[in-house]
């Protein structure tokens, strides 16, 4: 990680990287305020991080729920992954 800070220090200097940083604290956190609220995943995500989601184990995790079948005869193309909306969950 040092290495790439000083990568990226070299490259878009300080100020930069300081503002690298919150950009990527932002996602984060919005992305976790998104879970939280149970916002199903878009179907074009959930179609292209098909492969990633099964091989990470993500789709066998408690918080993943099937939101509707597939078109396509696969897992699912939605899924909910935020708790706020799962019965029996606490």
């Amino acid at each position: 990680m040092a290495d790439a800070r000083r990568k990226v220090v070299a490259a878009v200097g300080p100020n930069g990287m300081i503002d690298a940083a919150g950009v990527a604290a932002l996602f984060n956190a919005i992305d976790r305020v998104a879970d939280a609220t149970g916002i199903p995943i878009e179907e074009a995500k959930a179609e292209m991080t098909e492969d990633l989601r099964e091989d990470l184990g993500l789709n066998d995790l408690q918080t993943a729920r099937l939101m509707e079948p597939s078109k396509k005869g696969k897992k699912a193309n939605k899924l909910d992954w935020g708790p706020s909306t799962h019965e029996g969950l606490g």
